[in-house]
């Protein structure tokens, strides 16, 4: 309302439907209200003005009904300060010092959903020099894809945006990829069963981001070896006894092959009878499919496994093609178990990882696949259809 310089006309004198929609605000308290001697400030030109609590009185019940809203809140916060400091004692007195880590990160798929996608965008190759680039990473969550179109005005491209849970570009490295899935090393630990795949067009780096090369060049499978081993090793030898097996096998045109079955394999110490057929089996004790007759071998390091693994990848069937001098013709999957026994509380936690590197999706006249190449792909493509 308008009023004279240094007044203010009270909301419950306003005759407006407004005054109906005035908030009530609770009384200020004792030390908030200006002294008799505090200046009153006004803008005589726009007729409004200022005079903080000077025109309303006060009531002693008023005083007291905000000391008593500010008692109930104080309360509040001293059962909130003693709450956390319980709490934090006894994170601090857990006898193994995984398990605080054990809760957050096994949160994490409730929160991120149990499942991710991500997006890796490798560099050009220099017979692709010159090429229309069909996908670029906007940021972190987003990849762009740019694909030519035919319409009736001639050619066009077509551009689409696509998100994921995050995506990579050409100047990210094995390290970074790797860093977004090593907190599913210790779910693993913890006696969950997690699963890693690659996806895509043939030779569009799955291999290379799953076992990758030598040094800084290691994929998420040689990384993930060096991981649980490490978390292993944090683990009180006193209290946890863990066993570490493997199995590696390839489904190739829609046969199961140990690719750790082989009579070369003797060459490292280890023997097992020979399987001429593997199924898929529904395993009661961990509740979930596995291949039957694929043995598992227990490993007592990351050396052991590595050259297990690395026997194992020479053994899967490769061929080239146009796209792909190297190209997977079967689907590839390594499983590691984890079985960790808890002496004092005599529980048992048995957790697995599973790598499976997939042939890429083909396309016959991109690949010029002839004869068997020819076949494979087309089990390739059924399966990844499957999927």
């Amino acid at each position: 309302t308008t009023s004279a310089p240094g007044s203010v006309t009270p909301a419950s004198t306003a005759t407006d439907d407004s005054a109906h929609q005035v908030l009530s605000l609770a009384p200020p308290p004792k030390e908030l209200l200006p002294s008799s001697s505090a200046p009153v400030l006004s803008k005589s030109d726009s007729q409004i003005s200022l005079s903080p609590w000077l025109t309303k009185t006060w009531s002693q019940d008023s005083f007291e009904s905000v000391e008593s809203v500010l008692a109930r809140a104080d309360k509040d916060v001293q059962l909130l300060v003693h709450e956390l400091i319980a709490r934090n004692t006894s994170l601090e007195n857990l006898a193994a010092p995984q398990t605080g880590e054990k809760t957050c990160v096994n949160k994490l798929p409730d929160i991120q959903s149990h499942i991710r996608v991500f997006c890796r965008i490798r560099p050009v190759l220099p017979r692709e020099e010159g090429r229309i680039v069909s996908a670029t990473r906007k940021d972190e969550l987003t990849a762009e894809i740019v694909r030519p179109q035919t319409t009736y005005s001639g050619m066009r491209q077509q551009t689409r945006l696509m998100q994921f849970d995050a995506v990579f570009g050409p100047a990210h490295s094995q390290e970074d990829v790797f860093e977004e899935v090593q907190e599913l090393v210790q779910s693993a630990v913890d006696g969950y069963n997690v699963t890693i795949l690659s996806y895509g067009q043939t030779g569009a780096g799955k291999t290379y981001t799953m076992y990758g090369h030598e040094g800084d060049h290691r994929g998420i499978a040689p990384r993930t070896i060096e991981a649980v081993f490490a978390k292993l090793r944090d683990l009180d030898a006193a209290r946890f006894c863990p066993v570490v097996s493997v199995n590696l096998v390839e489904l190739y045109n829609n046969n199961f092959r140990d690719l750790l079955n082989h009579p070369a394999r003797s060459a490292y110490g280890h023997t097992s009878l020979h399987s001429t057929h593997m199924g898929v089996r529904r395993e009661s004790r961990a509740g979930e499919c596995a291949t039957n007759l694929a043995q598992d071998i227990v490993v007592s390091g990351v050396e052991e496994l590595q050259k297990l693994l690395q026997h194992g990848i020479g053994q899967r069937h490769v061929a080239s093609t146009v796209l792909n001098p190297d190209s997977s013709r079967s689907h590839m999957i390594l499983t590691i178990s984890l079985d960790i026994f808890d002496k004092e509380s005599q529980a048992r936690f048995m957790g697995k990882i599973r790598i499976c590197d997939l042939a890429g999706a083909e396309r016959q006249k991109k690949t010029g696949a002839t004869g068997e190449a020819m076949k494979e792909a087309i089990e390739i493509n059924k399966a990844l259809t499957a999927l």
